[in-house]
């Protein structure tokens, strides 16, 4: 934590205090336990969606069934009381992680949220894609087309074709 140099021990004792964050919004170990099985589900379930919808040979209905999959999940995950925990927090706030459950918890939810947000991010831009073009084939589009020569830039709902100076 950044600290003033001016400040005075008592007062620094005092700021570390008011930044520690209590994560108190997570339920007890039963209900943590339940958001990590649902995390692990996830988990498990993912490459399976993927490999499915946009492995090595790939059409739009497969692709929009693997991205309606992954947005459940993202809602699901958005919901989880340790979504809502970390939410919580402000920048520079210290999390006191008392058991190891609780940690478990906690980097499970991380690594699983990176993955389900990366995972759309592939699944959007391939459906955006309409060709095939390297080792990925697209079923309803067989055919590399100089037009998609770029890359796929996403920020937020859009999608579209970098320059290929970008």
């Amino acid at each position: 934590i950044e600290l003033p140099k001016d400040a005075n021990p008592q007062s620094k004792r005092e700021r570390v205090e008011e930044c520690r964050f209590e994560l108190s919004n997570v339920p007890n170990s039963a209900s943590l336990k339940q958001q990590i099985e649902t995390l692990n589900t996830i988990r498990t379930t993912l490459p399976d969606v993927m490999w499915t919808g946009a492995g090595i040979s790939r059409n739009a209905e497969e692709l929009s069934r693997a991205i309606a999959q992954v947005e459940q999940w993202q809602r699901a995950i958005a919901h989880l009381p340790l979504t809502s925990a970390v939410h919580a927090m402000r920048p520079h706030q210290v999390a006191i992680v008392p058991a190891s459950d609780l940690h478990n918890g906690l980097k499970a939810w991380g690594e699983t949220r990176n993955l389900v947000t990366v995972a759309a991010l592939i699944l959007r831009s391939a459906l955006f894609r309409c060709e095939s073009r390297g080792g990925h084939f697209r079923e309803d589009y067989p055919t590399v087309l100089s037009q998609w020569a770029g890359h796929t830039l996403i920020s937020g709902n859009q999608e579209r074709l970098s320059d290929l100076q970008d």
